[in-house]
């Protein structure tokens, strides 16, 4: 799908951006990515889907989420 201009600068439309993001060990990685994510002007419409997989870092994971939530 091709996205023009237009649609990303009217604020009514009904987009929605997914973005998905492994975070299997990567804590500080996910933390920027986040903090990036978070300056965003138009977060609202998006979504945000994250997979740790067992991760042996998943408390610290899980603790960086909550603070995104």
């Amino acid at each position: 799908m091709f996205i023009t201009k237009d649609k990303m600068n009217n604020e009514k439309s009904n987009l929605t951006v997914s973005i998905c993001i492994t975070s299997y060990n990567r804590v500080n990685e996910l933390f920027r990515l986040l903090n990036s994510i978070d300056s965003i002007k138009y977060k609202d419409e998006l979504e945000i889907v994250i997979s740790e997989d067992k991760s042996p870092r998943k408390t610290e994971i899980e603790e960086i989420v909550e603070k995104y939530r």
